[in-house]
């Protein structure tokens, strides 16, 4: 691709631009501008917020500031790669912050190698991202959903649950949770059995849907009894109606669903009762299912934090928040994303180290524990992921559904 012969000369540029004292250092925020849960609308203001915090904190990066340049990466693994390298033609980045979406990440951060710059990416959740050293200047900071992923391995160690599967709407919002629990269950030796992925095409008829539910349905079930879908309410409820024709809800099988945060118009909705004639079937069905869903803090500094995140939504992003929903979580890791990012330059700075040696920024991020300001718990970053908190099992809510 042309962009990428053109990538070539920018370590030129970079490496010509000295570090001097009293500088600034400019943050390009990646981020999609549409209706995804992770749009810069909906969780840009929160690395923002962080950005401000970092200059205003009198522990961090003393006589220097960070500031940030915008870029809509679209979520195109063409468009978004290709627009920073034409921005990075005219600036000296001195970290990415983003890309979420894991196409953009995966050559995006492969540039970054390149040119050795740190990319501190909030969500990035494929499996291909664990590689790193393809990926060695990437850091990724989905901490919740490993941590979420943790809490159901424990909740599997509890009952001996070995062998688990895995259906997952083939969709960013999906398939982030779905690799939080893959991973952690797999480093802790329980077995995926089967991980699979579909999509529904637009005018997709209800049959051909219920089909598929059902030939997964029948392969999943012929390997494990504990069974996840991440996907929107409507198709968990779908899927355990299908489940419940096949017999799977009597009690040898135990479905898991995962709704992020309450948004219905993002998430669906997660209810039995729709009011159609499915509601008793439904009913039935949901004994066999459990919720989970991320914790957030009830006190008043997340409230603070829910507040400035919906008004700089608004005065920087354009993005007005609408009265029923919700700051999601992922605003509070896209401010730990720059959070990290600049604890690790403030020790490369009081070390009179090279603030853009990118290599060596990603590994003062990795193996070490930052406390989360938002969420107010603590992460230990092992090898550019988070890895798990630091203290006890984190707090996650589960619901089962009431008969």
């Amino acid at each position: 691709m042309a962009f990428l012969l053109r990538a070539l000369v920018l370590p030129v540029f970079l490496s010509s631009v000295p570090w001097v004292a009293g500088s600034t250092f400019t943050l390009l925020l990646s981020l999609p501008n549409t209706s995804m849960p992770f749009s810069v609308g909906r969780i840009g203001a929160g690395a923002l917020i962080a950005i401000d915090a970092v200059n205003r904190s009198p522990d961090l990066l003393a006589g220097h500031l960070l500031e940030h340049e915008y870029v809509d990466d679209e979520c195109s693994d063409v468009n978004g790669p290709g627009k920073i390298v034409e921005l990075l033609h005219r600036r000296n980045y001195s970290a990415f912050i983003g890309p979420a979406c894991s196409d953009v990440c995966a050559i995006t951060a492969k540039l970054a190698a390149f040119w050795n710059i740190p990319v501190v990416s909030p969500t990035c959740a494929d499996q291909q991202f664990l590689i790193k050293k393809a990926y060695p200047t990437l850091t990724r900071v989905f901490g919740p959903f490993t941590k979420m992923g943790s809490f159901f391995v424990k909740i599997c160690e509890k009952f001996g649950w070995r062998h688990i599967s895995i259906i997952y709407d083939h969709r960013p919002a999906w398939i982030i949770p779905a690799e939080g629990i893959r991973y952690q269950a797999e480093v802790n030796n329980i077995t995926v059995a089967k991980y699979l992925a579909f999509q529904t095409p637009l005018g997709q008829d209800k049959t051909h849907m219920t089909l598929t539910q059902a030939r997964m349905l029948q392969e999943v079930a012929e390997v494990s009894r504990i069974i996840v879908i991440s996907a929107r309410g409507e198709v968990v409820r779908d899927f355990l109606i299908e489940a419940h024709r096949k017999g799977l809800t009597t009690g040898d099988y135990v479905f898991f669903c995962f709704e992020p945060y309450r948004l219905e118009e993002m998430f669906g909705n997660f209810d039995w009762k729709r009011g159609d004639v499915d509601d008793s079937m439904a009913k039935q069905a949901y004994q066999a299912l459990f919720l989970l869903s991320l914790y957030k803090p009830n006190d008043q500094k997340y409230w603070n934090f829910s507040n400035d995140v919906i008004r700089r939504s608004r005065e920087d992003f354009g993005y007005a928040y609408a009265p029923n929903e919700k700051v999601s979580v992922l605003a509070a890791i896209a401010h730990d994303s720059v959070w990290l990012y600049a604890q690790a330059l403030n020790e490369t700075l009081a070390e009179r180290g090279d603030p853009y040696d990118g290599f060596t920024i990603t590994r003062k991020m990795w193996n070490r524990t930052i406390t989360a300001v938002p969420l107010r718990s603590k992460y230990l970053f092992f090898k550019g992921d988070l890895a798990k908190k630091a203290a006890s099992l984190p707090h996650r809510e589960m619901y089962r559904y009431p008969g």
